[in-house]
């Protein structure tokens, strides 16, 4: 699935935390304010966090995309750090492809591409890749919802973004979601 998105504007100086692209097993929202809107949902989320929650030891003290379980506290899998995610149209691809199967989670390699700049009239890539990497494990099925969320934690941003190619299929053993 591919997306345009973009978090900034804000005036103040520790803007919001950011934006998720959420694998959910129910139709919940998260828990108030902060942890990008999904902390306590069961599933999977690849967060786009622009915001250090100060003194925790969980969350790195730098902008970046992340494979996260059930909660913004438990990371999985840096897909990059330390890059500029904000006051930027941008686009980003998230594939997973299914390489094993058992009745309870399924073996498979989620791969986040992320590029510097969008083209929101053509709906398409700019620029340079910022981020391209992959993570390869197993991942508890939780169930079949596909969402967004967001939290501002009390502070100020403005989020936005386009789908402009969304694939979701069963994921057979080879297949690409």
């Amino acid at each position: 699935m591919d997306f345009i998105y973009f978090i900034g504007n804000s005036t103040d100086p520790d803007p919001a935390d950011g934006l998720a692209l959420n694998f959910y097993r129910e139709p919940m929202l998260g828990g108030a304010g902060g942890h990008i809107g999904y902390s306590g949902i069961p599933g999977w989320a690849v967060e786009f966090d622009t915001h250090y929650v100060y003194g925790n030891p969980w969350d790195p003290p730098y902008q970046h995309i992340a494979l996260t379980e059930i909660h913004a506290e438990n990371h999985v899998y840096f897909f990059g750090g330390r890059v500029d995610l904000r006051n930027r149209w941008m686009y980003a691809r998230v594939a997973f492809t299914a390489l094993e199967r058992n009745s309870t989670h399924i073996y498979g390699r989620l791969q986040v591409t992320v590029w510097d700049r969008a083209d929101r009239q053509n709906l398409a890539p700019l620029g340079n890749v910022l981020i391209n990497s992959s993570y390869t494990g197993w991942f508890k099925i939780y169930g079949h919802y596909l969402g967004f969320s967001a939290a501002t934690g009390g502070q100020r941003d403005s989020h936005a973004l386009w789908w402009t190619r969304v694939e979701v299929c069963p994921a057979p053993v080879g297949g690409v979601v």
